[in-house]
């Protein structure tokens, strides 16, 4: 319907980038299926919050990575807007089917780079498994010590991935996406 498009205004790194439209509760995003059985998995991107409007205390998923043949979401970035301000916040889903979240991650109504890096444990009980988030090429944070270790990736989504509600409406802005099967993409 139009609401997932390259867009000029999109733009941080190149000539095109990812505008999401949100005018109503219908998830739409960018689907990269290249991981293949993942443990191990590493993607940046740059995030602008584009000023949309979202009611206090509101959030929903702007990055997802998933199972498909669980239907699993094995991680996630959540976007909130809390006290007139945008967070981000990580989530790591654990073998137990409950999710790990780390801290909530203010940011400014500009571009932003975000990368995470994302780990099964290495075996059952190692309780080893993670999940780090950066935020302009700063680490804000690990998820770690995580039961996950029946968990694979072969998708990620990017855009309003899960969760938007009738109180949030604008454009999110993306660009630059890159990922890769190991190690640290930014500087």
């Amino acid at each position: 319907g139009g609401d997932l498009s390259a867009s000029a205004l999109a733009a941080r790194q190149s000539n095109f980038g990812l505008q999401a439209l949100i005018d109503d509760l219908i998830k739409i995003k960018l689907l990269e299926t290249s991981p293949v059985d993942e443990t191990e998995y590493h993607a940046r991107f740059y995030f602008h919050p584009n000023s949309i409007s979202m009611s206090s205390g509101s959030s929903h998923f702007i990055f997802e990575g998933a199972k498909t043949s669980s239907s699993n979401d094995v991680f996630g970035l959540e976007l909130f807007y809390e006290s007139g301000a945008y967070k981000l916040r990580p989530r790591l889903l654990k073998d137990s089917y409950s999710n790990a979240y780390g801290s909530k991650y203010t940011l400014s109504n500009n571009w932003h780079v975000v990368e995470i890096e994302w780990h099964v444990s290495t075996a059952p009980g190692a309780n080893n498994g993670s999940l780090s988030l950066w935020i302009d090429d700063v680490l804000m944070g690990t998820i770690s010590n995580v039961d996950n270790d029946l968990y694979r990736l072969d998708q990620v989504m990017l855009g309003v991935t899960e969760g938007v509600d009738s109180t949030t409406s604008g454009s999110m802005l993306f660009d630059h996406f890159e990922s890769h099967r190991s190690s640290h993409i930014g500087p």
